[in-house]
């Protein structure tokens, strides 16, 4: 649904928002990383607490990333008991088969970050992340289907770093890119995870690449409301935002979709992705105007288990511009 935030209650919003609520419970849990043989099975959704999360009090939760990757490890241990997993570092766990075979790394490192910001519902969350986990073990063999298709934007580096860790494994990421930092990763959409499609996927499906970015637009297309009726011209000094959709941030990949509204605003255009699921603008591009588009941005991010970017863009006939904004 479409919504408008004044300047006033940004900055109501700045002063007084500080811990995540039941609402902001993630679809994408805070990983960042995925078990070798799903590479891509990088975000797990909602998911129910399972035994191993029960009754965690945030007392007993170390604040420290050695006590925490420790932690973490031994919830997973007891919700996961075909895994051996131990500390590869700070943040950081290697999971082993029980046959001695690798299966990838987990890293907490955007969950330990959350629980940081948020020590009041850390444990709700870290409830979500092994939930999630578990259900991602359980939906990895499923096969590929064309309904499951959808498009992602996903930090251009995290992509990167992906890749880097999968090593020779053949094409583990097809990616486009959106803007010189942000780029359009087509994913499956499972009831409980999403994950990347890959080589295996890809014959799965029986497309080329061309094929797979196009089944994820057409499938975004059939999921999402048309964006005029959630589109709103923002009076000055207020905010537009979309929040209500699992995939939110990805109408940036639409650029035409764009263009009436920008025309409306005389070319002055300005997006934000601050999550996944929650997409801001804003027809000023003065500075202050920015600066407070930014610091709502970075305070829902911040509330947020599923942050994308921080980056601002602004529309253009032919694209979308990163705005540096010192």
């Amino acid at each position: 649904m479409p919504h408008l935030i004044t300047r006033l209650a940004i900055l109501l919003f700045c002063l007084f928002a500080t811990t995540a609520s039941a609402a902001d419970a993630p679809k994408e849990i805070p990983s960042g990383g995925a078990p070798k043989e799903a590479p891509s099975m990088d975000a797990p959704k909602d998911a129910p607490s399972g035994d191993a999360a029960k009754g965690i009090s945030p007392r007993n939760i170390p604040r420290e990333p050695v006590g925490f990757t420790r932690y973490i490890a031994g919830q997973l241990a007891v919700a996961l008991p075909d895994l051996k997993l131990a500390p590869a570092g700070d943040l950081t766990l290697e999971a082993t088969k029980t046959d001695g075979s690798p299966a990838g790394q987990l890293h907490l490192d955007r969950l330990y970050e959350f629980c940081q910001r948020n020590n009041s519902v850390c444990d709700n969350a870290i409830a979500n992340y092994v939930g999630g986990i578990v259900q991602m073990r359980r939906e990895e063999s499923r096969p590929a289907d064309k309904s499951m298709v959808r498009l992602e934007v996903r930090p251009s580096a995290y992509i990167e770093q992906v890749k880097l860790k999968l090593g020779a494994d053949p094409a583990p990421v097809y990616a486009r890119p959106l803007t010189p930092n942000l780029a359009i990763v087509p994913v499956l959409d499972f009831p409980r995870s999403t994950r990347f499609v890959n080589a295996r996927d890809l014959a799965a499906l029986g497309v080329d690449e061309a094929g797979l970015f196009k089944l994820g637009e057409d499938n975004l297309r059939a999921i999402q409301k048309p964006i005029a009726e959630l589109l709103r011209i923002p009076p000055p000094q207020a905010l537009g935002r979309i929040f209500d959709e699992d995939y939110a941030a990805s109408r940036i990949i639409f650029h035409d979709d764009w263009n009436d509204l920008a025309r409306q605003l005389r070319g002055t255009l300005v997006l934000m992705l601050p999550a996944s699921n929650y997409l801001l603008y804003s027809g000023e591009a003065n500075r202050d105007a920015l600066e407070q588009l930014k610091a709502y941005g970075l305070e829902v991010a911040t509330r947020s288990t599923r942050p994308l970017s921080p980056l601002l863009l602004k529309w253009t006939p032919t694209g979308w511009d990163e705005i540096n904004l010192p």
